[in-house]
């Protein structure tokens, strides 16, 4: 069970400031794919209802589909829980590679999909950075100007 502060470490001790800018455009052309399902539903629908699985739920599979995208991709986005959001997106995004291989979609449908999941495992190890919404309330709990010394002697917040 050592593996996720061994991993956390390595991805803060090798993060560069090119991946927080990548980090951020993945979430926002996760944002943006969440409100193409929403504006084009009928396209999700009908590209759910080329599975064998989804046939008949396949209007409320593509509104859960496009608010994960939306809600996940605002996370990465923002870096703020960016290896939970990696890690949920991960098994839709799988299911998109099954979904992609269907004769419905075009050959960047499938480019799209392998590139985010091989950048949620990217995430996964790397985390959010240092431009990032984790990493600002982090500094801000912990940084010398926010502490202070109560009456009984311990330091804490303010």
């Amino acid at each position: 069970m050592k593996y996720i502060p061994n991993i956390k470490e390595w991805g803060r001790l090798h993060h560069k400031p090119w991946m927080d800018i990548l980090r951020i455009a993945f979430g926002f052309g996760l944002l943006l794919k969440g409100l193409y399902f929403i504006y084009n539903s009928e396209y999700a629908i009908h590209w759910l209802q080329s599975g064998l699985i989804f046939r008949e739920t396949a209007g409320a599979f593509s509104l859960i589909l496009a608010f994960l995208h939306i809600f996940l991709g605002l996370l990465i986005l923002l870096g703020a829980l960016t290896r939970f959001a990696s890690v949920v997106l991960v098994p839709v995004l799988i299911i998109g590679v099954a979904f992609a291989n269907s004769s419905l979609t075009n050959p960047l449908e499938i480019l799209f999909t392998v590139m985010a999941l091989s950048l949620c495992v990217f995430f996964f190890i790397q985390g959010s950075g240092n431009f990032s919404l984790y990493a600002y309330m982090s500094n801000s709990k912990t940084s010398p100007e926010n502490m202070t010394t109560g009456p009984d002697g311990n330091v804490g917040a303010k």
